[in-house]
């Protein structure tokens, strides 16, 4: 079985200035990675090369998401397929509800993979079970996105 994410000798630059110099990491299915270095090491770079963000440039190696390369996929098919750069510090959405922004990512999954939207009573049902196996309360399920929440729970 393919690695989940294989990133082989990848070089990256913003700009002029060369960023990423030879980065090699395999993460398979079930593992857990921290990323740590000290400011400026290109840990920034190499999540926004990662999620194809613009300005910044490949310049050798590849990036493999379950064994197919994605550098030539832009931003958004890369975040169909799994690969998606999340804020640190996420915005408020007032009036957007968390339940209904969870079903429109889901089914833009499913449609991506040809498969039919999941209805909400379904959505409701199939989130509620894992709710529960995780601990999550009813009440975090049915405010709007990050709306009244800590900045260690935003972090999350």
């Amino acid at each position: 079985m393919a690695p989940l994410l294989e990133i082989r000798d990848l070089h990256a630059s913003v700009g002029d200035t060369p960023i990423l110099k030879g980065i090699n990491l395999t993460i398979n299915a079930g593992e857990i990675h921290a990323i740590m270095g000290p400011n400026g090491s290109g840990k920034s770079t190499m999540s926004y090369v990662l999620a194809g963000r613009d300005g910044y440039e490949v310049t050798g190696g590849d990036i493999l998401l379950d064994g197919e390369s994605i550098l030539e996929l832009e931003a958004d098919e890369r975040a169909r397929a799994g690969m998606f750069l999340a804020f640190q510090y996420p915005v408020e959405l007032p009036g957007v509800g968390g339940m209904s922004f969870l079903r429109g990512a889901v089914n833009a999954r499913r449609r991506d993979a040809g498969e039919d939207d999941i209805d909400n009573l379904e959505f409701v049902k199939m989130v509620g079970t894992i709710a529960t196996a995780l601990g999550i309360k009813d009440e975090k399920l049915k405010r709007a996105v990050k709306v009244g929440v800590s900045v260690g729970e935003k972090k999350r």
